[in-house]
């Protein structure tokens, strides 16, 4: 019963909206936006890494407990700046401290910069345009509609679609991959103990 009104409802969607979008292009859509959000993990880990090699505790753990304790991952980022910028205090050559100070800026807003991205892919709403032939254009996420941010113009709209959406899932992979490089460039120093 349920299956002949599901494909009756089928038939009748795509008489009344020719260019509905078909099953695989909701799931292609739908799978694209899990692996970019999924993909975020390997920023946050990333990040936690680079945080634990900046803190050097001298309990194991210690620095994997205040790390997950933050909810938010601007506060990560936050804990990971400061650490990091005091743990290259260790750099004896200032030369060199300042080239990996200038690096990890630039690295800290590329995350800051992805984090935008991440948010707007776990936060806008997914809208499916059921009159438009591309099937690329189909299916967008948008801000939600009650985020008048965007309709004022305070906010500058932008639509993300697949092939958006599959970009910043490597955008997030190439920014985990450049913390990872980063952090063996952080001087260590021995624990207390």
């Amino acid at each position: 019963m349920v299956e002949r009104y599901n494909a009756d409802m089928v038939a009748v969607t795509k008489q009344m909206f020719p260019y509905y979008p078909d099953l695989e292009q909701i799931k292609e859509f739908y799978c694209a936006l899990g692996m970019a959000i999924s993909t975020w993990q390997h920023v946050e880990a990333a990040l936690f890494l680079t945080f634990d090699r900046a803190v050097v505790p001298g309990l194991q753990g210690a620095a994997a407990s205040a790390f997950h304790a933050l909810q938010h991952t601007q506060s990560k980022l936050n804990a990971t700046d400061a650490a990091v910028q005091f743990a290259l205090l260790q750099e004896a050559d200032h030369a060199r401290r300042e080239v990996l100070l200038r690096e990890w800026q630039v690295i800290r807003r590329k995350v800051n910069n992805r984090l935008e991205r991440r948010n707007h892919l776990a936060h806008f709403e997914v809208v499916t345009y059921y009159e438009e032939p591309r099937a690329e254009d189909k299916i967008r996420l948008i801000p939600m509609a009650f985020d008048f941010r965007y309709a004022a113009g305070i906010k500058k709209p932008i639509e993300y679609r697949i092939s958006n959406i599959n970009n910043i899932a490597g955008s997030f992979q190439r920014v985990s991959q450049r913390l990872l490089k980063f952090l063996k460039k952080i001087p260590q120093r021995n624990p207390p103990g």
